[in-house]
C-alpha cells in the first residue's frame, strides 16, 4: 500500500490518494485502485480528510501528519527499481535460452517425423 500526491491545477489543491494493489494469481494480472484520502493543507502540510467518512459531524477538520518528501525516499525507490530491472533481465535471458532449446528440440522432432513419412510412402 502506498500513497500518491496529485496536484490539481484547476483549483490549486494537492490531493492524497491511497494506492491499493490487487493480484489475480490465476490470470497473472495486477490491478491498482486509487482511493481518495484527503487534501493537503498548504499552510501546515497536513492531510485534511474529504468525503462523507472524513468529515466530522461538528464541522471540525481532522488533521493527520503527512510524511515529508525527501530525496532519500527517491534514492531507495531508484535502487529498488534497478534491482528489479536486473532480475527481470536475468529472467528474460533464462526464458530466451529455454525458448531456443525448445525450438531445437522441435526441429529435431519435425525432421524425424518427416523422415518417417518419407519411409512410409
Amino acid at each position: 500500500m502506498s500513497y500518491v500526491r496529485q496536484y490539481d491545477n484547476r483549483v490549486g489543491i494537492t490531493y492524497i490518494y491511497e494506492i491499493i494493489e490487487e493480484t489475480n494469481i490465476e490470470a497473472n494480472q495486477k490491478k491498482k485502485h486509487r482511493k481518495l484520502i484527503g487534501k493537503v493543507d498548504p499552510e501546515t502540510g497536513e492531510i485534511i480528510p474529504t468525503g462523507k467518512r472524513g468529515r466530522s459531524s461538528t464541522g471540525k477538520k481532522a488533521k493527520f501528519p503527512l510524511p515529508p518528501e525527501t530525496n532519500e525516499n527517491y534514492e531507495i525507490m531508484y535502487k529498488d527499481a534497478i534491482v528489479q530491472l536486473h532480475k527481470s533481465q536475468e529472467s528474460i535471458l533464462d526464458l530466451s535460452r529455454e525458448v531456443n532449446e525448445l525450438r531445437s528440440k522441435y526441429e529435431r522432432i519435425r525432421s524425424w517425423l518427416e523422415q518417417g513419412n518419407q519411409i512410409m510412402k
